[in-house]
């Protein structure tokens, strides 16, 4: 039997202890990129990092402190306190494991995505070595989590509970307090890192003082700039003004292909033959940036014309894609096809909200089954489209070289092996996981070539607008950082996408100019559907046959939002912290934002909402 005296200190024991175990589960986090490099970083990073995980500690102390003050027998102690240490443990641990791959915590958005109807597995990619790893650890943080609970038990008398909980509350309190100092003094160099630190400002005193309208940061900086802009949900104003069509008299169709992290650099003879030689008889814009790294800014990008920091205000108030109310207002037939569910992301409340009767799910056991059975529906489409000669908009999205983790497409490319998120690291090798990648693409190569050739034998080919692109791209180490995939960073090999556009009539092109996915609504009310409102209306882009200037791309994924120029990255949270990065996702100390790039910044973020 326990007395209320010894089990009080074996709950403060469990809790000192659980702090030290969760320092060390959060090591995976706290080794990867940036590291912080001065003295005053270190110190402050490292404060706030033990400061955090004794807060978590705390919150389960809290949740287990019924169990000790009630339940008198040891072993039911033992018994109901187990499955909360090892969530904790489990959970922090795949956490930092998540921001080891992704460079980004677990989320209410990854979390939407995830347990969504069409998500799961059709969404992140798992294989069967993945799942042995995770049924592997779970085992490890079960015998842990019973070993902490014991030793806590023995060493309840032990330690000098006061001298070492009352350090940790000066720590946490140190912690806290330097946060605001810091954010006082807008000194981003050091508060950049706390972005590592899982849920660091979400659970901060700082958030709570700006919950109830204290201003923290400078007035006029970036920082509060940003956060401004970002805390504000409303609903679009888009287009600013109504759009006035004149439609042609022979109006254009338009098809087209999306290839979910599809590569810049596939379009080659040896990857992507068929689409190559379809390239060269087609305009090529060969500096092209998506929206995003990752599938819902690179399809918003594309559809909208404007930044994804609107995506919260499409999605709350169902607001559609002007792109597709365009073509629904001049009476355009819609051919739909995805692979993956159109659910999660949930483009069916957003982009094809104004779309009856969308097919959101596409049959098939596998993304590659999936990838031929739109093929199949497309190809039946455009039969129907080319007898009944009504103008049509078409959408493809092939899956497999996103899922090809998943899929079992083994040749030619040899050898190949499967990425485990969960298990990889700067000296993996490369060249097995890039293969397995490269043999989905060339198959989505190959469904390609069906529809376009049906495409011609349907003569449709000299009133068509043929655009194969990528919703964002992909990345396998390249520059030996450890960025892996997509969704981790806005680095060139997860920015950069193919954009081969065929327009009727016109003499093939390679453009070297900076284009953006932002471009691809005012070339297409513009030069299809005959807008005459000047582009700002409705998109931060501009055609892309006209004059281009530099880099300016508002890019986003699930956690962050980026500044892409020709010169640097600038990587922002809604906290409004920030910090700079150069293209290979190296950090640089000294840039800094110009007054005319934060001008423009605002404006693009605000114009429509």
């Amino acid at each position: 039997m326990e007395n209320s005296a010894t089990s009080w200190r074996w709950l403060l024991t469990l809790t000192w202890i659980n702090t030290i175990i969760l320092c060390l589960t959060g090591l995976p986090a706290a080794l990867t990129d940036p590291i912080p490099q001065s003295f005053l970083s270190i110190s402050f990073y490292s404060v706030a990092y033990v400061a955090q995980n004794f807060l978590f500690a705390c919150l389960l102390g809290v949740f287990l402190l019924p169990i000790f003050k009630w339940v008198r027998s040891d072993r039911m102690k033992i018994i109901l306190s187990l499955v909360p240490v090892l969530l904790l443990q489990f959970i922090c641990f795949m956490n930092a494991k998540v921001f080891s791959f992704w460079r980004l915590h677990i989320n209410g958005s990854l979390l939407r995505m995830y347990f969504s109807k069409g998500g799961g597995s059709q969404v992140f990619e798992v294989n069967t070595s993945m799942y042995v790893w995770i049924f592997c650890t779970i085992f490890a943080f079960l015998i842990l989590s019973i070993a902490i609970i014991l030793i806590s038990r023995s060493f309840r008398g032990f330690f000098n509970l006061k001298r070492w909980l009352g350090l940790l509350i000066i720590i946490y309190v140190i912690a806290q307090s330097a946060f605001i100092f810091l954010s006082i003094q807008n000194n981003m160099r050091v508060l950049q890192y706390t972005l590592k630190i899982p849920y660091f400002y979400d659970l901060s005193w700082m958030r709570g003082l700006q919950r109830v309208h204290v201003t923290i940061l400078p007035k006029d900086s970036a920082a509060a700039k940003i956060h401004a802009i970002l805390s504000v949900n409303k609903p679009l104003d888009y287009p600013l003004h109504p759009l006035q069509y004149h439609l042609p008299k022979h109006p254009l169709n338009v098809l087209l292909i999306v290839i979910d992290t599809l590569r810049f650099d596939m379009i080659n003879s040896i990857n992507m033959p068929f689409v190559t030689r379809f390239a060269q008889r087609a305009d090529q814009f060969v500096d092209n940036l998506s929206g995003g790294d990752c599938t819902r800014p690179g399809i918003f990008s594309l559809f909208y014309g404007i930044p994804v920091n609107y995506w919260e205000s499409a999605r709350s108030y169902h607001q559609g894609s002007i792109l597709i109310r365009a073509f629904q207002a001049n009476h355009y037939q819609l051919g739909l096809f995805a692979s993956a569910p159109l659910l999660s992301p949930p483009f069916d409340k957003t982009v094809f909200v104004t779309v009856k009767n969308l097919q959101t799910i596409t049959p098939g056991a596998t993304p590659m089954i999936r990838d031929v059975e739109i093929t199949r529906e497309m190809q039946g489409f455009l039969n129907h489209a080319a007898s009944n000669h009504k103008p049509f908009f078409a959408f493809m999205f092939y899956d497999a070289p996103h899922a090809y983790n998943e899929i079992a497409a083994r040749h030619p490319f040899q050898p190949v092996g499967f990425l485990n998120y969960f298990d990889v690291s700067n000296s993996t090798p490369r060249t097995p996981i890039f293969n397995l990648y490269k043999n989905a693409v060339l198959a989505d190569d190959q469904l390609v070539q069906k529809i376009l050739t049906t495409v011609k034998e349907d003569h449709l080919s000299k009133n068509t607008v043929i655009i194969i692109t990528a919703d964002h791209g992909q990345e396998f180490n390249d520059d030996h950082n450890n960025y892996w995939e997509h969704a981790s960073g806005f680095s060139h090999y997860q920015m950069h996408t193919p954009m081969i556009i065929a327009w009727p009539d016109r003499a093939p092109k390679i453009y070297h100019d900076a284009t953006s996915h932002f471009d691809l609504v005012p070339t297409l009310l513009k030069r299809v559907l005959g807008v005459s409102n000047p582009t700002s209306d409705y998109s931060v882009g501009a055609d892309f046959f006209s004059e281009k200037q530099a880099h300016f791309v508002i890019a986003g994924n699930y956690a962050y939002l980026a500044l892409i120029t020709d010169r640097n990255i600038m990587q922002f949270h809604d906290s409004g912290l920030y910090r700079f990065m150069g293209f290979k996702m190296q950090p640089l100390r000294d840039a800094k934002i110009t007054s005319s790039d934060l001008s423009r910044l605002e404006r693009e973020m605000t114009a429509y909402g």
